[in-house]
């Protein structure tokens, strides 16, 4: 696989944006989750190589993309931005996949400009912005970090990489058996304050939980699967079905001991839903 890196501008900020593939194959723009970056596709786009034109940001605040301190972070200016990303390729129209976060954006963008996007595949995503009790009460690390004080969260999470027993049990969060899944939830333990992120981090979830997409379903008119873990404890299975009762050509497939990550706990089952769902 041949990845392209690509530095796009747009008011002042930089976004890293990734593509691979053919430029004249189907574009499929991905949208990663919070705290994320677009690796959490290569696996994908490896496997799926050659088939499609993939376009891969890097979000505002995330990965190697700008990190402004601030209200930049609010769910439908995310979406503008990915669909000015997509645009910046040459594409008006494309299939959007997106992963929690990503997901809530790919919703949004599918709600605000139903022209633009063909298909529509969502893993895990935030609707509502009612995230699990145990994520909104690990939310409370960022009131401070909101208010310029980073050392609590910075201090707790390299607590749980110098002790990895401590941070895998904290990751049962997202992953059904984070100790089966050991170097892949140590590292999203460690993606919170990673490339310099915290700030954004804070900002980031404060628009997620702010953001309640519900009222904008019934104009998705993308054909849309939605693939969610069981044992998901950051985006509740009842997400899943409120995106049931509002869009129109929609199909969902819940996963088994499953939790938030189906590409990484989940890869060939994940694979299968989203080869179909891609045609």
């Amino acid at each position: 696989m041949q990845i392209e890196h690509h530095t796009i501008e747009r008011d002042g900020y930089h976004w890293h944006v990734v593509t691979s593939g053919p430029v004249d194959a189907p574009p499929v723009l991905m949208l990663h989750c919070w705290t994320g970056n677009w690796t959490l596709w290569e696996k994908t786009m490896q496997h799926l190589d050659g088939q499609y034109r993939f376009i891969v940001p890097d979000h505002l605040g995330f990965g190697q993309s700008d990190k402004p301190r601030g209200q930049f972070y609010a769910i439908d200016q995310q979406a503008e931005r990915s669909l000015h990303i997509l645009k910046c390729f040459g594409y008006e129209r494309a299939t959007v996949i997106g992963h929690s976060m990503g997901g809530q954006i790919a919703l949004t963008l599918a709600a605000i400009h139903p022209e633009a996007v063909e298909r529509l595949i969502v893993v895990d995503p935030s609707v509502t912005g009612n995230l699990h009790w145990l994520l909104q009460l690990a939310g409370l690390w960022f009131v401070p970090v909101l208010r310029g004080i980073t050392w609590p969260i910075v201090t707790g999470i390299n607590l749980g990489l110098r002790f990895p027993s401590l941070g895998l049990h904290s990751m049962r969060m997202y992953f059904a058996e984070p100790f089966a899944q050991r170097e892949a939830a140590l590292y999203w333990a460690a993606q919170t304050i990673a490339d310099g992120q915290v700030y954004s981090s804070a900002w980031a979830y404060k628009a997620i939980v702010a953001w309640d997409v519900t009222p904008l379903l019934s104009k998705i008119s993308a054909p849309t699967l939605a693939l969610w873990g069981l044992a998901d404890y950051c985006t509740p299975i009842s997400e899943c079905d409120v995106l049931a009762t509002h869009i129109r050509d929609f199909r969902a497939v819940r996963l088994s001991k499953v939790g938030h990550f189906p590409m990484i706990e989940a890869w060939e089952q994940y694979i299968s839903q989203v080869q179909g769902g891609l045609t």
